[in-house]
């Protein structure tokens, strides 16, 4: 465990914690939103999705993380990475065929 003495090593210890963060969270979200933002027109906004999807993404790919770790497989941090680059593109297919269903017109009985 490394001792904060200065502010400067709090820093440092943040930057060591945000940058896998933010690559974690890039690499998950980053398919989902361009397939949103690709199908997204002034006709057809879809920005209601991702209500939806980058949080059950973000708790898919947690939930597997965390089997992987109980399951006791050896090499998490490959398995982590696998688990959320597969997450993040099964996640914008779904979006994208979801956002497909989404747009069909609805029939008025009558």
């Amino acid at each position: 465990m490394m001792d904060i003495k200065t502010p400067g090593d709090f820093f440092i210890m943040m930057f060591f914690v945000a940058v896998p963060a933010i690559v974690f969270l890039f690499m998950l979200w980053a398919p989902t939103c361009f397939v949103v933002f690709k199908q997204t027109s002034a006709k057809y906004p879809r920005k209601h999705i991702f209500a939806y999807a980058l949080p059950l993404e973000l708790v898919i790919a947690a939930v597997l993380a965390f089997l992987v770790h109980w399951a006791g497989l050896l090499n998490p941090a490959a398995y982590a990475f696998v688990i959320t680059l597969t997450t993040g593109i099964l996640g914008a297919v779904a979006v994208h065929y979801w956002s497909k269903v989404d747009r069909q017109p609805h029939q008025q009985d009558g």
